[in-house]
């Protein structure tokens, strides 16, 4: 499978198991000056910015592995310009990846929160 088209994949698996759990979806990849957000979705007073990183295996690593310090930084510009266009009330604002893994046939879906300031 394709990058590109896994991806798409992952995101699509990670959207449906979030709606079905009761979060609101509010964007899909949002695009910025600075960057793409893949995933925005709102639940309660929490407003979530997901990256979807999706891979085969964690034989060559972890999908969180593969989100570093200058994308997390294109995501704070991105959630930014996103804020000075949306309606906000107060929110709560999280920056998360979504991290696929297909194990033996079987998807696997862990959300992590990201740690801007280390």
């Amino acid at each position: 499978m394709k990058n590109q088209t896994l991806g798409k994949w992952g995101e699509d698996y990670t959207c449906n198991k979030l709606v079905s759990t009761g979060y609101k979806l509010i964007e899909r990849n949002y695009q910025t000056p600075f960057g793409e957000i893949d995933l925005i979705f709102q639940k309660g007073t929490n407003l979530y910015f997901i990256e979807v990183k999706t891979l085969h295996s964690h034989l060559f690593g972890l999908p969180r592995e593969k989100v570093g310090r200058n994308k997390i930084k294109h995501i704070c510009k991105s959630i930014l310009y996103f804020m000075g266009r949306f309606n906000s009330k107060e929110l709560n604002l999280h920056i998360m990846v979504a991290e696929v893994i297909n194990k033996e046939n079987e998807l696997h879906l862990e959300l992590i929160p990201v740690e801007v300031l280390k």
